[in-house]
């Protein structure tokens, strides 16, 4: 099996399917947030050397890991894509143990999986790479304008704090690397994010008084 040749037809069938679906709504899970988490895969996979079929199914659910959002609501999206790429791949002729082995890849980004292999954790590290870097707020500020879309109302200022925090400090990176590279980064989020919380709170509190 040709690994390159096939996952560049991954990456095309997936920037096709993502120009051809209504993706009005999807302010940040759209195709440039997933060519961000392909390029935080690949430099995941390269820190650990993964040999060539290992290396093509965590970039092939990379690709797949959100296409379920063109499908159906948000709510089991990960299902959705892990079904499509497993429907996908099958038909270019890939062992079923791959197949599955992108699909259990692509069902671990679910925020309730705690994935314990190796690949599915450099997936998911690779998901949620920005909570540790400086694009973290601009990111922030995309998932919340979509979930009011998805919502069909606002949410106010400080709740989306209050959500943002609770979600930074009940998360961990899954692999050493993402721990050592970005576990940092993560806590300086956190923190400035905390302290922006109180400062608006105060403000808040005093326009009332």
């Amino acid at each position: 099996m040709n690994f390159i040749k096939l996952l560049d037809k991954v990456k095309k069938k997936i920037a096709k399917d993502f120009r051809h679906a209504n993706t009005q709504g999807l302010i940040f899970h759209n195709l440039n947030h997933t060519k961000k988490v392909v390029k935080y895969t690949a430099r995941i996979s390269e820190h650990y050397q993964l040999e060539a079929d290992k290396h093509f199914i965590v970039m092939a659910a990379a690709w797949f890991h959100d296409s379920g959002y063109l499908s159906g609501p948000v709510e089991g999206h990960e299902n959705r894509g892990a079904e499509k790429a497993k429907v996908y791949l099958l038909k270019k002729g890939l062992s079923e143990q791959t197949v599955e082995s992108v699909a259990q890849c692509i069902s671990a980004t679910s925020v309730r999986e705690k994935p314990q292999e190796l690949l599915s954790q450099i997936i998911c590290d690779a998901d949620l790479y920005h909570l540790g870097t400086k694009d973290f707020f601009d990111q922030n500020k995309l998932v919340r304008k979509e979930a009011e879309w998805v919502s069909g109302k606002k949410i106010s200022k400080g709740d989306w704090q209050q959500q943002t925090i609770t979600f930074l400090e009940s998360h961990q990176f899954k692999t050493t690397f993402c721990q050592h590279l970005l576990a940092e980064g993560k806590r300086n989020n956190l923190d400035k994010l905390k302290k922006k919380a109180f400062k608006d709170a105060k403000k808040k509190t005093m326009k009332i008084v």
